[in-house]
């Protein structure tokens, strides 16, 4: 006897039943980990780098110095969500660095 479910061709998953992360093709989750993961680690060494900072000068330039740092935690945040997640996880460019397709998340309505 033949199995009739090894005969018939797959069906299309409809968009509804589909996890985002299946979505994206190309991009699996454990890079997506790693990123994030390098990400966590360059903003906790921002802090670090801040008190280090504030160590290298006088009593009276530590606040100054050490909220320079910490904005530039801000700026960087901001630089990632417009550009860098473009850069990252485009579809065109090299083999190392993506396109500016995605740049300030426009176009991620047709990939999710």
């Amino acid at each position: 006897a033949i199995n009739s479910a090894a005969t018939e061709p797959p069906r299309p998953r409809s968009s509804s039943t589909c996890s985002s992360a299946m979505a994206l093709d190309g991009v699996s989750p454990a890079d997506i980990a790693w990123v994030l993961t390098s990400s966590a680690l360059v903003l906790l060494m921002t802090p670090g780098l801040a008190f280090f900072y504030g160590g290298l000068v006088q009593g009276a330039n530590v606040l100054n110095t050490m909220m320079m740092s910490i904005i530039s935690m801000g700026v960087m945040a901001v630089l990632w969500l417009f550009v860098g997640f473009s850069l990252a996880f485009g579809s065109g460019g090299g083999a190392f660095i993506g396109d500016l397709g995605y740049i300030g998340f426009s176009g991620l309505e047709s990939v999710l």
